[in-house]
C-alpha cells in the first residue's frame, strides 16, 4: 500500500467516524458529546497535515460557508434541525462542524477531483427524482413507525392498491420511508396527528 493511499484511508476514516459522532449524538440527544468527539477528530487530521496552518483555514472557512448556507435554508423552511441549537435562529453547531469534517476531505480522499470542475458540477447535480403525492388521512388503513439503530421506517399502509401503484418504487403491500433518528420525534407527531385525523 502506497503511503498516499493509506493517508486517504485514514482521512477518509476519520471523516465517517466524525459524521457518525454528529449524527448518532444528535439522535440520541447528545449533540454536544458527538459534536465534540468530531472537533478532536477534526483536530487529529489538522496536526497530521503537511500544512496545518492551510488545512485549519480551509475548515474554518468551510464551517463559516456552512453555517451561513444551512441557517439562510433553515429560515427558508427548507428543513430543520430538532436538536443542538445555540442560538435558536442559528443552525446548531453540530452540523458546522459537519461541514469542516467534509472540508478535511479536500486535500486527500476527494483530491483526485481537483481541477476537475465539470466533474464535480456534474456529480452534485446527480440525485433521486422527487415525486410528491398528496394523500387524505382517511384513505389509510395504518401508519407506524419501526425504530432501527440508525434510521427508522415510517410505515404507510393505504386502504387500496392505486395509491400504492401512484408512489415511486415496488411497492408490495405498503410504502416504507427511511428517516434519520434525529427526526424522530417530528414523525411520531406526524404518525399521532395522521391517526388522529383518520379517527383511529
Amino acid at each position: 500500500m502506497s503511503r498516499r493511499l493509506g493517508e486517504n484511508i485514514l482521512n477518509y476514516g476519520l471523516y465517517q467516524a466524525g459524521w457518525f459522532a454528529c449524527v448518532l449524538g444528535a439522535a440520541g440527544g447528545r449533540p454536544w458529546l458527538g459534536m465534540a468527539a468530531a472537533l478532536l477528530l477534526t483536530a487529529v487530521h489538522v496536526t497530521l497535515a503537511r500544512s496545518p496552518g492551510r488545512e485549519l483555514a480551509l475548515v474554518l472557512l468551510a464551517g463559516g460557508l456552512g453555517a451561513i448556507l444551512d441557517t439562510l435554508q433553515m429560515r427558508l423552511a427548507v428543513f430543520a434541525f430538532p436538536s443542538g441549537h445555540l442560538v435558536g435562529w442559528l443552525c446548531p453547531p453540530w452540523i458546522v462542524v459537519m461541514w469542516m469534517q467534509f472540508a478535511t476531505l479536500f486535500h486527500f480522499a476527494l483530491s483526485w477531483m481537483g481541477g476537475r470542475y465539470a466533474l464535480s458540477a456534474l456529480l452534485g447535480m446527480v440525485g433521486k427524482k422527487t415525486q410528491t403525492v398528496k394523500v387524505e388521512p382517511a384513505a389509510l388503513k395504518d401508519i407506524w413507525i419501526e425504530r432501527r439503530p440508525f434510521k427508522d421506517r415510517l410505515c404507510v399502509r393505504p386502504k387500496k392498491r392505486d395509491l400504492l401503484d401512484a408512489m415511486p418504487g415496488d411497492n408490495a403491500f405498503e410504502l416504507t420511508l427511511r428517516i434519520w433518528k434525529i427526526y424522530r420525534r417530528e414523525a411520531q407527531k406526524l404518525v399521532e396527528e395522521v391517526n388522529r385525523m383518520r379517527g383511529a
